[in-house]
């Protein structure tokens, strides 16, 4: 069970494919390894979906995939893309950004980005979250979305309580 239960749970009823990681947990995670695992994920994902028998069978399909993340998982899709050619849309929650690689693989990214940051966020500002959409320059589409009053947990199942927007309203 990860912390975007609502998310996922919510992309899934309308008949999306979804998958979260579970690695990488805490607050000193490895952005890097982070990508790896979620890009040995998704092709675990689509190999299961090709076997006969498997649960999976027929529900992923062989087109372009995206990947959604939440502060430091958000941070690692700037990573993804660089090693999955097939990640073409990515969506970063709050996305806490990293350096180098990361900046590299952003700026030549052509897929489709979105950046969402909360305006009351004081563990990933929207400062932090508009260097996404600042270095995705060569993205197809790249959008910036700043939610007035949400606070970091704002997309996840339990937002604070202490942000400006109330917590209904901000999940």
């Amino acid at each position: 069970r990860t912390q975007s239960t609502f998310l996922t749970t919510h992309l899934a009823s309308w008949g999306f494919v979804v998958a979260a990681t579970g690695t990488e947990t805490g607050i000193f995670m490895d952005h890097q390894q982070f990508a790896r695992d979620t890009r040995s994920f998704l092709h675990w994902v689509d190999h299961e979906s090709d076997l006969p028998g498997s649960w999976l069978k027929s529900m992923a399909w062989d087109g372009d995939w995206s990947a959604v993340g939440h502060s430091m998982g958000g941070g690692a899709l700037g990573l993804l893309v660089g090693i999955e050619p097939r990640v073409r849309t990515i969506i970063g929650l709050q996305s806490a950004q990293v350096s180098g690689p990361w900046l590299q693989s952003m700026q030549a990214f052509t897929g489709r980005a979105f950046h969402v940051a909360g305006s009351s966020d004081w563990i990933v500002p929207p400062a932090m979250v508009f260097l996404g959409f600042d270095a995705a320059q060569s993205a197809d589409r790249n959008v910036y979305f700043l939610v007035e009053g949400m606070g970091h947990l704002g997309c996840l199942d339990n937002p604070g309580s202490l942000d400006p927007l109330p917590a209904a309203e901000q999940s």
